[in-house]
């Protein structure tokens, strides 16, 4: 099958462009919508899978992610515009966000982000975490938190562009479908199946901390070093409200948005902010009960580190059983 879709018109009405991106499950395309007579996106979802449940779990993420973004209307949120099928493709299409994602930002080396400008952007993501978890008639949550899925415009304004794994939290539901996010920036019980609101403020505490200290958190996933270690400018306030937002335990965490929103918003301010270091237990270095391991040699993709001892053992025997062979001989 032609995957390309430059040049073509779909359903009608959007002329597509140029390929924005290529995610994990999806093709992401500029287009200009001739109707609306504005530039939109069109993601295309993309089956890498030929396990039937897999693809129908994928299909229903990305038909959910369409109707969360329909409903939703805040200026850090890009309004989802429609959705519709041609033969067995599916696409939804979305506003369009002008700007560069903060992965990109980083990863250039051309910006460095002061502490006041953070606190700026923090206090607009923890305002859309706000409006999530206020939205009717179950809160929000994102599961996917991490700046190569935040816009940031030419105006200074942060934009989430990324829900394919998001979802609704329902009481009447014990736990999670899917137990996925990215590593580094999910939190433990995350993938355990049991996310929640708190989850995201810890992939926003992440975030945060990687815009301060240019440290790619999914390469020492929960594991932070002290961020006044990397960073001795940053405010021992700062230090606090991420060590508070980075606790592996979701009930040491802060509680809810608002309550991290408070405190960026008091030292934005100038006001220091009261921590009770004796509860407050550092996520520095600890190791959770679960997850997925950190990236390890190829070695080990194969064999355990169990199996792999066992392995040397065996053929440190071998050896010496040639060598003792060659000796008699």
């Amino acid at each position: 099958m032609n995957t390309s879709l430059l040049g073509l018109t779909l359903n009608n009405k959007y002329n597509i462009i140029k390929l924005l991106g290529k995610g994990g499950q999806c093709h992401v395309y500029l287009a200009f919508d001739t109707k609306r007579q504005e530039e939109v996106v069109v993601k295309e979802l993309i089956h890498k899978s030929k396990d039937g449940e897999i693809h129908d779990q994928n299909l229903t993420l990305f038909k959910k992610e369409y109707e969360l973004l329909h409903r939703m209307d805040h200026k850090g949120l890009p309004k989802g515009y429609d959705y519709f099928q041609e033969k067995d493709r599916h696409f939804l299409v979305v506003e369009y966000v002008p700007g560069e994602n903060l992965k990109k930002i980083l990863e250039n080396g051309e910006t460095e982000f002061s502490e006041q400008q953070v606190i700026e952007l923090a206090i607009q993501m923890a305002e859309v975490l706000v409006y999530l978890s206020h939205i009717k008639p179950h809160q929000v949550i994102i599961r996917d938190i991490k700046p190569a899925n935040i816009m940031l415009t030419p105006e200074g304004m942060v934009n989430f562009i990324d829900f394919t794994i998001s979802r609704e939290s329902d009481p009447s539901k014990t736990g999670d479908t899917v137990r996925i996010g990215s590593i580094g920036y999910a939190p433990p019980e995350q993938y355990k199946g049991k996310s929640d609101i708190r989850s995201d403020i810890y992939a926003l505490g992440a975030t945060i901390y990687q815009l301060l200290t240019k440290h790619d958190p999914s390469l020492t996933p929960f594991q932070f070093e002290p961020v006044r270690h990397l960073n001795p400018s940053i405010s021992k306030n700062m230090e606090g409200i991420l060590k508070k937002a980075l606790e592996l335990d979701p009930s040491l965490r802060y509680q809810k948005p608002e309550d991290i929103l408070h405190d960026l918003s008091s030292i934005k301010d100038g006001k220091d902010i009261s921590f009770d270091y004796k509860t407050l237990v550092s996520s520095f270095k600890e190791e959770p009960e679960i997850v997925p391991p950190p990236a390890r040699p190829l070695l080990f993709n194969v064999i355990s580190q169990k199996g792999l001892i066992y392995l040397l053992l065996i053929l440190s025997v071998l050896t010496a059983i040639i060598v003792i062979i060659f000796k008699m001989k």
